[in-house]
């Protein structure tokens, strides 16, 4: 070996020695202390000094828990649960009237194709087909990579495109590739 390799393989050795020291020490200066021995007076800190100030233990078991009997749950009110009660049966019901003009009409269905982001290629077919076939004829995958892809056809009677669904005729179909997200 020569004098390079010999220097770096000593030079390697005392890093690694210096790395296993390392851990080493941290590993034994973050141990937790043993729960018999008193800690070092000059390593205690001002937040690990006893407390003067004994509790009250005669209100509490051998556990050191308050038995049920004293113990204080939280309340929302201050208010007795009579007066809660008379309260709420005080309270009259509240009736109002059910009409119509308060429904809210569902919004149209948006397209499963849009200009704006998806790559549309039109199909004309030859006559109406109808959407048995059309779904029969459907890839199994309705992506093609990782893009979602769509099939629109032209309602015979409505004239709307909608995605195919079983007895309805279509004129023309409408295939999409979503480009943008």
């Amino acid at each position: 070996m020569s004098t390079l390799q010999l220097s770096l393989a000593i030079v390697g050795g005392l890093v690694l020695a210096g790395v296993v020291a390392y851990n080493a020490w941290v590993t034994r200066r973050s141990a937790p202390r043993l729960a018999s021995g008193e800690p070092d007076a000059d390593k205690q800190s001002p937040m690990d000094a006893p407390d003067t100030v004994p509790a009250p233990s005669s209100s509490r078991d051998s556990a050191g828990e308050i038995p049920e009997d004293e113990r204080i749950e939280p309340v929302l009110e201050d208010v007795p649960m009579e007066a809660v009660s008379v309260r709420e049966e005080a309270r009259p019901v509240p009736s109002v009237a059910v009409t119509l003009n308060h429904v809210v009409a569902a919004p149209d269905k948006r397209p499963g194709l849009d200009v704006l982001i998806d790559a549309i290629a039109p199909l004309q077919l030859d006559g109406p087909v109808s959407g048995e076939a059309v779904i029969a004829a459907l890839p199994g995958t309705r992506r093609v990579g990782s893009k979602p892809f769509a099939v629109e056809g032209l309602v015979e009677e409505g004239g709307d495109w909608e995605s195919p669904r079983p007895g309805q005729r279509y004129q023309s179909l409408q295939v999409g590739v979503q480009l943008a997200n």
